[in-house]
């Protein structure tokens, strides 16, 4: 099964077109700083 590209977002009269690679990103990114940041992996000094 192909994963959706885009999303489109209707709301009145605008609309938004997603870009879900991007969000895939961002969210990947987010967990890595987040997995990055917890007290049982910081390196201490």
């Amino acid at each position: 099964m192909e994963e959706k590209k885009e999303k489109l977002i209707v709301s009145g009269n605008a609309f938004y077109e997603i870009d879900m690679d991007c969000i895939r990103k961002k969210e990947a990114e987010e967990k890595r700083r987040e997995e990055e940041y917890k007290p049982e992996n910081r390196k201490e000094n």
